[in-house]
């Protein structure tokens, strides 16, 4: 939802305002715009395609091979996944099954994060010093305090997310909550106050608020299609025993295997006499396979 709302773009201008005019300024750039937007994404794909489309092109400017340059975005990007508050989806499969509070993964997660990216940037200026590479002319660069000031409502919502998982300790699903309200608050806000100063209309803001907070739960819905995958094939594994003497085991078996139903291992049966009349299992050692 950050993203949607122009998050991305703001991490890039601010992180090119600070490093742009280093050496290999864009490659450091890069590195600290996917840190940024990593902690506000936690997808690797998304990160790419956030911040790639103007780094990559930046990066060649000043001299960059075009490989070398996909391949600094593709190891920031990636690292974006470490980088708290939000992470990949294994961080919150790690806490659901580990029975641990997120606030455990973030702290167990920050310190390699930090040090994963200090290392890219450490990379990215070697590579600099061997191509000679220099940074971009400083009057291409935006200024870091308009830049900052202009997009800090963007900060609000990650701090509100740092606040709940961090002070208040609540978890991670109901923090993430709670900081999508925050931020469908912030985004019809923001496009009130540009269309104001655009002269433009207040309904054509508040539907483009509609489309943004719609695009973004369509990209959230599609990009947790991993993560449900994952719980899912897990609760089937572990539910498997269940299932095969379930009644919905029997319906799903027989259409595909013409035999009668073997006996459940374990259960101490050499018959079929925990078969109901019907032919179907009376669900033993799944008492609980309906709720």
């Amino acid at each position: 939802m950050l993203d949607k709302a122009g998050a991305g773009k703001y991490f890039v201008d601010l992180a090119f305002s600070l490093l742009g005019g280093f050496k290999g300024g864009p490659a450091k750039a890069a590195v600290l715009a996917s840190g940024l937007t990593g902690m506000v994404s936690g997808s690797s794909i998304a990160n790419v395609v956030t911040t790639g489309t103007f780094t990559i092109p930046l990066m060649k400017s000043v001299g960059y091979p075009d490989y070398k340059a996909g391949a600094v975005e593709v190891a920031c990007s990636t690292n974006g996944q470490l980088m708290p508050p939000i992470m990949g989806a294994a961080a919150f499969i790690i806490a659901e099954y580990c029975n641990l509070e997120y606030f455990e993964v973030i702290k167990a997660a920050f310190i390699p994060a930090v040090v994963s990216y200090i290392a890219l940037m450490y990379i990215t200026h070697l590579e600099a010093s061997k191509l000679g590479l220099k940074g971009v002319p400083k009057n291409e660069l935006p200024k870091f305090l308009p830049t900052f000031v202009k997009g800090i409502h963007f900060m609000i919502p990650l701090l509100f997310l740092i606040f709940e998982l961090v002070v208040l300790r609540h978890s991670a699903q109901l923090a993430a909550f709670r900081a999508i309200i925050v931020l469908a608050v912030i985004i019809p806000v923001q496009n009130i106050i540009t269309a104001k100063r655009y002269n433009m209309t207040t309904i054509d803001a508040v539907w483009k608020s509609i489309r943004q907070i719609g695009d973004a739960l369509i990209s959230g819905a599609k990009n947790m299609m991993g993560n449900c995958w994952c719980c899912n094939s897990r609760s089937w594994r572990n539910n498997y025993r269940g299932y095969r003497g379930s009644l919905w085991w029997e319906l799903l078996r027989k259409p595909l295997k013409n035999r009668h139903w073997q006996p459940y291992p374990g259960d101490g049966a050499s018959n079929n006499s925990h078969l109901h009349r019907n032919g179907f299992p009376d669900c033993p050692g799944n008492s609980n396979i309906w709720g």
